[in-house]
């Protein structure tokens, strides 16, 4: 196992875009993780509006400095927003972050099956998230939707290698 994990992190100069589809994959897996962990404690919070779970999360912060910047510039749109945490989006970022992890996991071990299904749900979700962003125009969601969309080609690059053997 230590001999694998060694490998694993070494630089590979022969194909540096297949060592990045690997540090995309762990990536998505911790990222993962962390949406179903945070889907859990989203859980906790049902029915309270958003602002009231940011103050909860920030009081700290409030307390050691009332002028942080941060908290100032995000508190003012969510305390004019009437939405509240639901099931559905607790829900929603714990199933994404453990297909996330799971198909990651899978592509890492180097699984040929997970190939196109996990691709398939990637396009999936890009094109929901394509479709969110002309909403919202959120650069956030732009910069993680063109992090999917870099891992999606890194993915199908990586499977038309293993299955051509190119």
């Amino acid at each position: 196992m230590g001999q694998r994990v060694q490998n694993f992190f070494r630089v590979n100069s022969v194909d540096i875009l297949s060592d990045v589809f690997h540090l995309g994959l762990v990536w998505r897996i911790v990222y993962g993780v962390f949406k179903v962990f945070v889907g859990f404690v989203l859980l906790h919070f049902h029915g309270m509006a958003f602002f009231d779970v940011f103050h909860h999360f920030t009081a700290h912060e409030l307390f050691e400095d009332r002028s942080d910047p941060l908290i100032h510039l995000i508190e003012p749109v969510l305390l004019r927003s009437s939405l509240t945490v639901t099931y559905f989006l607790a829900a929603y970022i714990m199933f994404w972050g453990a297909l996330d992890a799971f198909f990651s996991f899978w592509l890492l071990r180097g699984k040929v099956w997970a190939y196109p299904l996990a691709s398939t749900l990637m396009a999936l979700f890009i094109v929901y998230q394509t479709f969110r962003f002309t909403h919202t125009h959120s650069a956030i969601l732009l910069f993680f939707t063109l992090i999917d969309v870099s891992i999606l080609a890194l993915t199908i690059r990586e499977y038309r290698k293993k299955v051509l053997h190119l």
